[in-house]
C-alpha cells in the first residue's frame, strides 16, 4: 500500500489516493478523510446513531465506534 496522493480542500476536509498492489494486480482508493477534534466526532456519531467505544492508536487516528443504546422515552 502505497499513498500517491494528498490533497486538502477545506478545512476538515483532506482527499487521499492509495495504491494497493497484490499478486500483481494494481489498483487505487481515492477516498475523503475528515479531520474531526474530540467534540465534532461525538456529535458526528451521535448523528448516526453511534458512539465512541474506544481510541485504537495513541494519536486516536483510529477509533472504535458502537450503536447507541436506545433510550427509554419516561
Amino acid at each position: 500500500m502505497t499513498v500517491t496522493d494528498v490533497r486538502r480542500t477545506g478545512d476538515e476536509l483532506v482527499v487521499a489516493t492509495i495504491e494497493y498492489r497484490l499478486n500483481g494486480q494494481v489498483w487505487t482508493q481515492t477516498t475523503p478523510d475528515y479531520e474531526l477534534d474530540d467534540a465534532r466526532l461525538a456529535f458526528c456519531l451521535r448523528e448516526a446513531g453511534l458512539e465512541l467505544d474506544a481510541f485504537l492508536t495513541e494519536d486516536h487516528s483510529w477509533v472504535r465506534a458502537r450503536p447507541r443504546p436506545h433510550h427509554q422515552q419516561p
